[in-house]
């Protein structure tokens, strides 16, 4: 089984927002996309009024890349060590020591201190991690998903094939996905998930919403099934997120 990354490869590239039937009704209290019959579709990667592709200030889907990369990705979700705060993000987007920037901007959010991408299964097909961490260098950042509300909490593995919840992605491509999570791979830090994804979703924030509107977060994108491109996949944060960090800001 093989995947592709989610890494912007690529400019001017058509932008679009798609969300699945089981999530409908959420289209009514996201104004600013415009819902169609067989989905939602937007011009461009703005959601609840957030241009992901050039962000105010640093959240869940919002652009980064950095100087020694191929191209951009989206920021995943903020987690501190009980001293300073990072971003994570998918670890194929930048080497260790990158120097990150926001948006299509040059404010800089700090330094990739973590990058893992090439540990691999036996298979020799996917990674064991796929994740990034930025030290951020200042305090504009938030873990608030752009119409949901904020995480506060991350969900564990077991709650998550417990309760078996629909999961929405967040990215500066596609904008806003949900769909089904369909099981966890065999390496046990990976999920699938049916929703569609494109080139510079990689490293946005996965999540869930509970029946009491809960927003929780799972993970980060890290690319989809290079057999099934409507099948992303992403990492979850549930065991491999540095054990010094914690969920959340400080």
């Amino acid at each position: 089984m093989m995947y592709i990354h989610v890494m912007e490869i690529s400019k001017g590239q058509k932008m679009r927002t798609l969300l699945t039937a089981a999530f409908a009704a959420i289209c009514a209290v996201l104004a600013t996309l415009a819902c169609a019959a067989a989905g939602l579709a937007a011009a461009a990667p703005v959601v609840a009024d957030v241009n992901l592709a050039d962000p105010a200030e640093l959240g869940p889907g919002a652009r980064w890349w950095t100087y020694e990369g191929d191209g951009s990705c989206s920021a995943g979700w903020i987690v501190n060590d009980g001293a300073r705060e990072y971003m994570y993000s998918a670890g194929h987007c930048a080497p260790k020591g990158a120097r990150a920037m926001l948006g299509h901007g040059r404010e800089s959010l700090g330094k990739v201190v973590i990058s893992q991408s090439d540990e691999r299964t036996n298979s020799g097909s996917d990674p064991v991690y796929d994740v990034a961490a930025i030290e951020l260098e200042n305090d504009d950042a938030t873990n608030l998903v752009p119409g949901f509300g904020e995480a506060k909490r991350l969900m564990s593995k077991d709650e998550l094939l417990s309760a078996r919840p629909d999961l929405c992605v967040v990215g500066q491509r596609t904008g806003l996905s949900c769909g089904s999570f369909e099981g966890i791979q065999d390496n046990g830090t990976n999920i699938l998930l049916r929703v569609p994804v494109d080139h510079g979703d990689s490293g946005g924030a996965v999540f869930a919403v509970t029946s009491s509107g809960e927003v929780v977060a799972v993970g980060t994108m890290i690319g989809f099934l290079k057999e099934d491109r409507g099948m992303a996949i992403a990492q979850i944060l549930d065991g491999s997120m540095d054990p010094s960090m914690r969920f959340g800001r400080l």
